[in-house]
């Protein structure tokens, strides 16, 4: 992962933007789902994972580097650092 910035929430949520070092691609859908994530297949079809897991939902294009997680309440930060092992993962595939 190159970066991660915390961006401005509010109503309780936390959000962060994760840059990684290559792009998401259709085949890491599967990780995802190995890690619990439910995929919004309507999203998949448009090249966008959009994605929920308890209270984190994510959104990545296809192709890209950009990663937006937000969490409302709950255990946010087990779910980010979760979500940055999954991460790590995708950079190793």
């Amino acid at each position: 992962m190159r970066s991660k910035t915390k961006l401005q929430s509010c109503c309780g949520s936390s959000a962060y933007l994760y840059i990684l070092k290559s792009g998401v691609l259709a085949e890491h859908v599967k990780l995802f789902e190995d890690h619990g994530f439910n995929i919004m297949q309507n999203y998949l079809k448009l090249g966008i994972i959009q994605a929920q897991k308890s209270k984190l939902n994510i959104t990545v294009t296809i192709g890209q580097v950009k990663i937006n997680a937000r969490c409302y309440g709950g255990n946010c930060e087990g779910l980010f650092q979760d979500l940055e092992k999954l991460i790590e993962k995708i950079e190793n595939v």
